[in-house]
């Protein structure tokens, strides 16, 4: 299921001063359980911290699309497992339109090919290479990575005389 068009998940633009609802598409009942969110150019710009990709995720995003994401905004996505795919004004437009008409409409996002098919449409994108290689391999998770290669690690310290025992 698909969302389009969200630009944001802040309170202040979702609700007014009262705490009442000022009608924003992430409240919209037929956008309710979406996972890829559909955006504009420079995602995530102001949000360096990791809690603006945090947010989505627990929100249920799983796949982000924009023209464009900020630097730190998008390692922030790839460390948490959420692709970041980069699609020009026109493809986005378009798909933003199909997820209108097919709101509970299945997605297929292929990141080897960089390819997204929704609504019996192809749609292409681009990744970071690195980003791209990192969830084709798995390997996404630094800290994942820290711990799966601690014996290596050790090993290394007590050859270097870093430590007597690493453990």
């Amino acid at each position: 299921k698909m969302s389009a068009n969200i630009h944001t998940g802040s309170y202040d633009e979702r609700f007014d001063s009262e705490d009442q609802p000022k009608g924003h598409i992430l409240d919209n009942p037929v956008h309710q359980g979406a996972s890829v969110l559909v955006t504009d150019a420079n995602f995530g710009c102001g949000s360096s911290r990791e809690h603006a990709p945090q947010a989505l995720q627990k929100f249920g995003i799983e796949v982000i699309i924009a023209e464009s994401f900020a630097e730190i905004f998008h390692g922030n996505c790839t460390t948490l497992g959420i692709p970041c795919l980069v699609m020009p004004a026109e493809q986005r437009g378009l798909l933003a339109g199909l997820v209108q008409q097919n709101p509970d409409a299945e997605f297929l996002i292929d990141i080897e090919q960089c390819t997204l098919i929704f609504a019996n449409q192809s749609f292409s994108f681009l990744m970071k290479e690195s980003a791209r290689e990192a969830f084709l391999t798995g390997r996404f998770d630094p800290l994942n990575e820290l711990l799966l290669g601690q014996a290596k690690i050790r090993s290394v310290a007590e050859k270097l005389g870093y430590a007597e025992s690493v453990g």
